[in-house]
């Protein structure tokens, strides 16, 4: 994660974690522009020493709203959970940071 970080300092990150049926787990790391616009998608699937993330190009450039429909690759239920808890988590990162913007902004006036 520290090194998504270091690549896109600017815009938001969501990481989510899908337990999936017959113990198979998804977890899903999104990055996005701060106008929701992705950059990149990373997906692991299964929970066990040899798992690794995978990054989908296929979902590079579309929109939050596009990738939560489901995107452009094939996805499972429980890939479609992570993906969809990662934009969440975005638009509530995005969404206390404008409010915080927005109060910081009116203490200055």
């Amino acid at each position: 994660m520290s090194d998504i970080a270091k690549t896109w300092p600017d815009g938001l990150m969501g990481a989510s974690a899908v337990r999936g049926y017959l113990g198979k787990g998804v977890i899903a790391i999104v990055v996005a522009t701060s106008d929701e616009i992705v950059r990149q998608v990373f997906v692991m699937e299964g929970r066990s020493v040899f798992a690794k993330f995978k990054e989908i190009p296929e979902d590079k450039g579309l929109t939050l709203t596009a990738l939560a429909a489901g995107g452009t690759a094939a996805q499972g239920r429980s890939r479609h959970k992570a993906i969809a808890a990662a934009i969440a988590q975005i638009r509530r990162a995005a969404a206390a940071s404008t409010s915080i913007a927005g109060a910081r902004d009116a203490l200055r006036a």
